[in-house]
């Protein structure tokens, strides 16, 4: 073999070992990002399984929010009640930061008196 088909073998060696790593690098980044949105389904169901076990009356009519931290991560959780007469309607929504990008998922439910 000769010095430069060396240096290519080297050369390709490199660009396939760098690509391999920047594959790796973006799933480990979307794994985590997964993992965010499930923590922060969590805290949003959570939050209206609470509400669903409040008693009707005792449940307040306006906007809240939390800061929550889980798994090392740190979580916005707001909730807001609205009255629609004879039910009120809870909506969720828990945000983050994820690489200067905001995240949210948000979850709702229609609460009635028992």
């Amino acid at each position: 073999m000769t010095f430069i088909e060396i240096m290519v073998a080297l050369l390709v060696l490199t660009v396939i070992g760098l690509g391999s790593l920047m594959f790796f690098s973006y799933g480990r980044g979307q794994v985590r990002l997964r993992n965010d949105y499930r923590l922060a389904g969590v805290l949003a169901s959570e939050k209206l399984e609470l509400l669903m076990a409040t008693a009707y009356d005792e449940i307040a009519v306006g906007t809240t929010s939390e800061e929550r931290a889980l798994e090392d991560h740190s979580f916005t959780r707001t909730y807001e009640i609205t009255d629609l007469g004879t039910i009120k309607q809870a909506d969720v929504t828990v945000s983050w930061s994820y690489k200067g990008q905001t995240q949210e998922v948000s979850l709702t439910t229609l609460i009635a008196p028992q």
